[in-house]
């Protein structure tokens, strides 16, 4: 049909030209078109010209940054520059700074470790009982006047019960025993001096494998640290 078509009419070309026209007017029209958007883009960005419609919201955005600012006291730092500890950050916090308990009338620190609980304070503000109830061990520690005058020696042989395999030792003005009869075993740390002194006893169920427990007895007598001895209180 093409051949057919181009050699009866030969003269056809012409409206294709005018077709070919129209393409090119209409390609000149949009390059145009392009053209003059560009230039107002241009003309928008450099700040030449501002459109009318975003007067209002710069202002508005202005307006709540102006207020904000105004409504913050001076040397009040802002949202952004306020930093809470996380959660990880306080658990670290707390984990490296133990609860640390002193007894107001005989002046003796102890640390609590973790797992403990610190109890109420008996015998009138003289003592205070830890628990564990995973090792289910008690911890009392309490500080009386040595009226008596009671040595190394005497407070040694007043707490040891004489069982197998213990250890019970006198050094200076200091006992530590440890011993264990058909229920319990025991830890005794005790600081002596002339005005007072102040104990700690620990106890746990008696069992075959106590190296947890062995552990936290170590702990509680390193963060035992005892208060003014020379003085009666």
């Amino acid at each position: 049909m093409k051949g057919a078509h181009s050699v009866k009419r030969p003269e056809e070309p012409k409206p294709e030209r005018k077709g070919r026209g129209k393409v090119v007017a209409i390609v000149i029209c949009v390059i145009l078109v392009l053209a003059l958007a560009g230039t107002a883009i241009f003309l928008v960005m450099t700040g030449k010209v501002e459109l009318p419609f975003s007067m209002p919201q710069a202002s508005s955005t202005s307006a709540s940054s102006s207020s904000a600012a105004s409504q913050q006291e001076p040397g009040q730092a802002q949202p952004s520059e306020a930093s809470e500890p996380t959660a990880s950050e306080s658990s670290s916090a707390a984990m490296a700074e133990p609860q640390v308990y002193v007894n107001a009338l005989f002046g003796y620190q102890l640390d609590v470790p973790e797992g403990f609980v610190l109890g109420s304070e008996v015998d009138n503000g003289a003592g205070v009982v830890l628990t564990n109830s995973a090792l289910r061990m008690t911890v009392n520690v309490t500080g009386y006047n040595n009226v008596d005058n009671l040595d190394a020696d005497a407070i040694l042989a007043s707490l040891w019960n004489g069982s197998e395999d213990s250890i019970a030792r006198a050094e200076g003005n200091r006992v530590i025993i440890y011993q264990y009869d058909d229920e319990y075993e025991y830890f005794y740390w005790v600081n002596i001096g002339p005005g007072s002194i102040n104990q700690m006893e620990i106890r746990y169920p008696l069992q075959d494998d106590n190296r947890d427990e062995l552990d936290a007895a170590q702990l509680l007598m390193q963060g035992f640290i005892p208060g003014d001895l020379n003085a009666a209180h």
